[in-house]
């Protein structure tokens, strides 16, 4: 019956799960950006270390393509990652060499980025590569920061380690203005001998 509590019950969840479906269904529907157009270009290079030039195996290296709906390229440099003409992002994992690769590109611009743990990300500003029609792969080497860090210990007026501190890393910025200290880009809290570290920060100068 209707009024039973085991069946009003039994219709909420139904209509509850409904809603779910529906809502998991907008959502797919509101983040679905369309494929990289297939085309006959290849765009390989090789992810190398700032200042070492040591090889970075393992990175994730993204590639997002600018495109309009009829497939065409568009006409104007994308300003940020956050475009309506951006493509499903297309990702590989560079070698032990530190090489990486794509195939079956059509003409067009595309944004490309690095992420490697223990470097510093480089998603912005965006990069962005050209790529035409040509018998030949277009080579683009790529280069990254290895993350820096900052250690040391804390103590007391005794000598003695003080425990549980919080520290913080403030960038240190030199503008028209004069020296300007960012918002703490990281924190860390000493540990039973005093101890801190500060990792993954971008190479600079900083404020502890």
């Amino acid at each position: 019956h209707l009024n039973s509590p085991r069946v009003r019950f039994a219709l909420i969840c139904a209509a509850g799960l409904v809603l779910l479906a529906a809502a998991g269904t907008l959502r797919a529907q509101e983040w679905t950006f369309p494929v990289i157009p297939k085309g006959t270009n290849v765009l390989f290079g090789r992810v190398l270390e700032l200042g070492s030039g040591q090889a970075v195996g393992g990175a994730v290296v993204t590639l997002v393509g600018y495109f309009e709906a009829s497939g065409r390229p568009v006409d104007r440099l994308p300003q940020s990652a956050i475009n309506p003409l951006a493509s499903a992002q297309r990702s590989v994992l560079t070698t032990s060499d530190g090489y990486y690769f794509f195939g079956d590109l059509a003409a067009g611009r595309f944004s490309i980025s690095v992420e490697a743990f223990g470097y510093v990300s480089d998603t912005y500003p965006l990069r962005i590569v050209e790529l035409t029609n040509r018998t030949t792969p277009t080579e683009l080497p790529l280069r990254v920061w290895k993350a820096g860090a900052i250690s040391g210990r804390v103590v007391d007026e005794q000598g003695n380690a003080a425990v549980g501190v919080p520290v913080t890393a403030f960038r240190s910025v030199t503008s028209s203005a004069g020296v300007v200290l960012r918002d703490g880009v990281a924190t860390a809290k000493t540990d039973d001998r005093g101890v801190y570290r500060l990792a993954q920060l971008t190479p600079g100068r900083y404020v502890v």
